[in-house]
């Protein structure tokens, strides 16, 4: 395939239609909202009547706020992947979730908008933003290439398991963080997240004060996953966040055996923190390369990157190779 054409495919889909979606959605809707009296409906219940007035132009601020940190998140981590190598299944998965997401949203809000003066219904709507965003993400994804699975890092030779003698005890324990500049990054991320949340709560006049709990939950979730304290020893392997939870563990009675990959976070993972694969493998992923992964016997295979990852796999193979060792022998 022609590489120019694979790439504006991609590029296409990811970054430049959700763009000019929403940029289409922000003109219309601050044409509407200057033809519209100072005080309009601005809120519906659940059954979609109206329950809220403010100003129209809550409206537009709504689109730029909600779409545009979303086709950055989104949009970004695929052009990332597809930079990188080949366009995964999961890149395509959120090449299409920009577009759904960006689609939903303006037909939302715009939908909102033009209702918002009669304050009819808003329940239709809805229905409306669901149903174009499904159509056009689905006719997206055949736009998209085709996905290449099994996208990874170099195959590593089998880990030799550490003989251990009966009653010997032996443990290993590291700490895996997210680079300095990730970290910088998820701040930059928080902090605009945080003005978003301030701007949007003064301009609605405190209506919406309960968005204020976000970059609160935002913040807690990536301080939950920037380092984990990773421990092999008698009791299994134990992968703990730096604030104490989440805690991931695998018993040792459940350990199959223990390997050393190589990872990649983003095509394979989606991105950083704990997460699950589209090959079914939890991962606890700070950064590509070197990983330990553990294949257990109940619930799902276990995947963390970290140093010295060799080292950890000997040990929890020796380890569970030592506690099966007196029932093989009975």
């Amino acid at each position: 395939m022609n590489h120019a054409l694979y790439t504006a495919r991609i590029l296409s889909v990811a970054l430049i239609a959700p763009l000019i979606l929403t940029g289409i959605a922000l003109v219309w809707s601050f044409s509407l909202a200057a033809q519209l009296p100072a005080r309009v409906v601005v809120h519906w219940d659940l059954a979609g009547h109206p329950n809220g007035y403010g100003s129209p132009f809550e409206f537009p601020i709504g689109i730029a706020s909600v779409c545009l940190p979303l086709i950055a998140i989104f949009g970004g981590t695929v052009i990332l992947i597809s930079h990188r190598g080949p366009l995964t299944p999961l890149a395509k998965l959120l090449a299409v979730t920009s577009i759904w997401v960006t689609l939903i949203v303006s037909t939302i809000f715009l939908g909102s908008l033009l209702d918002a003066h009669a304050g009819e219904d808003i329940g239709p709507v809805f229905g409306l933003a669901l149903g174009l965003a499904t159509v056009v993400a689905a006719a997206a994804w055949f736009v998209l290439p085709k996905g290449v699975r099994g996208v990874g890092g170099k195959e590593r030779p089998a880990v030799t398991p550490v003989a251990l003698a009966p009653g010997e005890r032996a443990s290993w324990i590291r700490t895996a963080s997210l680079s300095t500049g990730l970290i910088w990054f998820i701040i930059l991320i928080c902090v605009a997240i945080g003005v978003v949340t301030v701007v949007s709560t003064i301009l609605t006049n405190g209506q919406f004060w309960w968005i204020s709990f976000i970059p609160v939950v935002v913040l807690l979730i990536a301080l939950s996953n920037f380092a984990w304290t990773v421990r092999v020893d008698a009791r299994g392997l134990t992968i703990r966040s730096v604030l104490g939870i989440p805690v991931v563990h695998v018993p040792l009675d459940q350990v199959i055996s223990a390997d050393v990959i190589d990872v990649q976070a983003i095509s394979q993972y989606g991105g950083w923190g704990i997460r699950i694969a589209l090959n079914g493998r939890l991962g606890v992923i700070v950064r590509s390369g070197e990983a330990l992964e553990v294949h257990r016997s109940k619930g799902l295979d276990v995947v963390v990157t970290v140093d010295d990852a060799s080292t950890a796999a000997a040990l929890l193979n020796g380890l569970a190779h030592t506690a099966t060792a007196p029932a093989a022998g009975a």
